[in-house]
């Protein structure tokens, strides 16, 4: 379903007059090398950086910074078109109004199958990311996060470490030992990365130096901490 449902185009035609975001909600006055450098966010680069959030989180090997510019900017692109569907008019002979509905359900479905994928790496390890890599999730997944533990801790207590004493000392320490629970290796996994910009790849002992820059279209199969930082950039995506 998913790749039907991108195999339809990449981009966010609108029927009305689509909401454009940008990036200074206010217009201030300013240089004119400062106006050149403000980006517009269409319809358009919305869409094709939530998609390309997305499909990097489904990929990469664990979760992903969250990025709230992101998601606030897809919520904003939604309500615009949904308000330009309540102005516009209904019914079969519209074909404009049924292509405008089918995009607003596609980027909903994208933006609700981004949400799914980081949900499902913090339920797999919530005290790994909560203890260690808290810095990647938002507020609400924070909260998740700890309920989730919350959950585990107080199963642990009941089937287990109450019932065993010399387990109860280390009750407190549970915490921080849940966090190594499953230890992963992320880093030695192997992704395939499609470079987007021109990119040059930290030096390190294992990559040789002819490897390191890549220009746009380029792509190779590479270790996860090589393909990291350029992923989270936006200057690679995952394939």
């Amino acid at each position: 379903m998913d790749e039907e449902m991108l195999s339809q185009g990449d981009t966010v035609q609108d029927a009305g007059s689509p909401m454009n975001v940008s990036v200074n909600e206010q217009d201030q006055p300013g240089t004119e090398s400062e106006e050149s450098s403000e980006e517009e966010l269409t319809p358009e680069i919305i869409y094709n950086r939530l998609k390309l959030s997305w499909m990097n989180e489904r990929i990469a090997p664990e979760l992903l910074p969250n990025d709230e510019d992101v998601t606030e900017n897809a919520k904003n692109l939604i309500d615009g078109m949904k308000q330009n569907l309540a102005g516009g008019r209904r019914g079969i002979a519209d074909i404009r109004y049924s292509i405008h509905a089918f995009e607003v359900e596609r980027v909903k479905y994208i933006l609700a199958s981004y949400f799914r994928e980081r949900t499902k790496k913090i339920e797999a390890r919530p005290a790994y990311y909560l203890q260690k890599r808290r810095d990647t999730m938002s507020d609400v997944e924070i909260d998740y996060a700890k309920t989730l533990i919350q959950l585990e801790l107080g199963h642990l207590n009941e089937n287990a470490l109450a019932k065993v004493p010399g387990w109860r000392e280390d009750a407190a320490k549970t915490l921080e030992k849940m966090a190594n629970w499953g230890t992963r290796q992320e880093d030695m996994n192997f992704v395939i990365a499609r470079f987007i910009k021109d990119t040059t790849l930290a030096e390190d002992v294992d990559l040789d130096e002819d490897l390191r820059k890549w220009e746009p279209g380029q792509q190779l199969i590479l270790r996860w901490k090589f393909a990291k930082h350029p992923v989270v950039d936006f200057s690679a995506k995952l394939i």
